[in-house]
């Protein structure tokens, strides 16, 4: 049996993107701020789709093709995943709306990023 292995990229749009925390209260009242199991907070998330080339799923993303913004989708995620059940991510490219520019804008991932298992 042949199995492509050839990548797709996946399109991700979502209200957040913010490193999420657990607080915890000690016995002297105070909060300490402890990185969450799940790290990060998507708000709501939609998967939009998926190209067969890296550029084709940037410029769509770039270009609030078929308003992926929807007046509340201020993020887009580009993620690289190859073949199979629970692909892991490869690669992923970050993207903010600009509303002025009516486009998404791409931006550095935060270190959060890579203390993340992808699933």
């Amino acid at each position: 049996m042949d199995i492509d292995f050839t990548p797709i990229y996946r399109v991700i749009v979502c209200t957040k993107l913010e490193e999420r925390f657990n607080e915890i209260k000690q016995e002297d009242g105070t909060i300490v701020k402890e990185p969450a199991v799940i790290s990060l907070n998507y708000g709501c998330r939609e998967n939009f789709g998926f190209f067969h080339e890296k550029e084709n799923a940037i410029m769509a993303v770039r270009m609030n093709a078929c308003d992926i913004w929807e007046t509340c989708y201020d993020y887009a995620i580009v993620e690289e995943i190859g073949p199979g059940l629970y692909s892991r991510v490869k690669n992923c490219w970050l993207f903010k709306y600009d509303r002025e520019l009516d486009e998404y804008i791409q931006f550095e991932n935060p270190d959060i990023f890579n203390k993340i298992v992808w699933c």
